[in-house]
Order: structure tokens, then C-alpha cells, then sequence
């Protein structure tokens, strides 16, 4: 018996060391504007290496959003921003259904299901409809990838696209940034 207390204590006690903040090694919950799985926002990218390994693919970015990494084989993909000095996790996207809300929304799901659940978005436009903290990107009426975000993060990408539009002179995105503010 005693072999079998200090076994479970052992148990327990690596569970709390492994996964942080009480997070579990299977953890695929999306909570609007904190987190998807173990990938919270605010998160250094030193600290998304430890958890995630190195990225599949990095797209490196001069904008001032950042760079963004990719695990094609997790669904995952994360935007880190450059307005501090260590880059850290400013958007955290998947495009796999094994990701879900607590209200159970996934990838694949259709638009009428995430209406049902979530309620009407704050703002749709174009392919993508916007809860607070959630940007949920949809084609044919089903979800392809769901996206949580910080302000700053989103604000300095719609900077991005600003000057992309003065330099092309066309409007590539008509959404107002203070749309988002809600």
C-alpha cells in the first residue's frame, strides 16, 4: 500500500511539472482571446519552442506584426508580435478539427452550427465573422480555421495592410479597426 501511495504521489506530482497553469498534455480547448491547447497569447517564443518543438515552416514577415510559424501536421500556426523585445504569441490559429470551444464549435463545422452556438458574430466580413477574441474563417458555409488574438496584435496588422493599400491603392481589407474594439 505504501508502494502505491508514493507511486500515485509521484504521478501526480510530474502531471503538475510537465503541464503548466493545469493545463493537460491533451488540452484542445479554444477560449476566445486567450488560448488554443497549450498556446496561450502573451506566451515568449522561447516558451512555444519548449512546448511545440521547432515550427515546420517559418514565414518571416517585415511587417510589423511579426514573424509567423507553422505545424502543418498539428493544424497550427502562430503570429508573434515585434512590439516588445523578446517576440511573443500575439495570434494563435488552428485549422484542425481536433481543436473545440467549450460551446463545441470546431474546424468543419458549418456557419449555422457556430451561429447556434456562439450567436450572431459582432462583425462578418468578407470570409471571416468576429467574436470577442475569436476570428472564425469560413468558406462554403463551414469553418476552415479559427483564429484567437490580442488587440495589439490585430491593430498592428491591420497597420500592415494600410500601408500595403496606400502602396497598391486599393482597398484590400474594408474592415475598420475600430469595428474590433467592441
Amino acid at each position: 500500500m505504501k508502494h502505491l501511495l508514493v507511486f500515485l504521489s509521484i504521478v501526480c506530482f510530474s502531471s503538475l511539472i510537465i503541464c503548466p497553469a493545469g493545463l493537460t498534455q491533451n488540452d484542445n480547448l479554444i477560449v476566445p482571446g486567450e488560448r488554443i491547447g497549450p498556446i496561450r497569447l502573451g506566451m515568449l517564443l522561447d516558451e512555444v519552442v519548449s512546448v511545440l518543438g521547432r515550427p515546420e515552416k517559418i514565414v518571416s514577415s517585415a511587417t510589423a506584426s511579426g514573424v509567423f510559424w507553422r505545424w502543418p501536421s498539428r493544424g497550427l500556426g502562430i503570429g508573434f508580435s515585434k512590439n516588445q523585445p523578446a517576440p511573443y504569441v500575439g495570434r494563435v490559429e488552428t485549422e484542425s478539427a481536433l481543436n473545440i470551444t467549450s460551446e463545441g464549435v470546431r474546424v468543419g463545422d458549418s456557419t449555422f452550427d457556430l451561429v447556434r452556438a456562439l450567436g450572431k458574430p459582432y462583425h462578418t466580413e468578407l470570409c471571416c465573422m468576429y467574436y470577442n477574441g475569436l476570428m472564425v474563417e469560413v468558406d462554403n458555409y463551414h469553418i476552415w480555421r479559427i483564429s484567437v488574438f490580442s488587440l495589439d496584435y490585430l491593430n498592428n496588422w491591420y497597420y500592415d495592410i494600410e500601408a500595403r493599400e496606400q502602396v497598391y491603392g486599393e482597398l484590400l481589407f474594408p474592415l475598420k479597426r475600430s469595428s474590433l474594439h467592441k
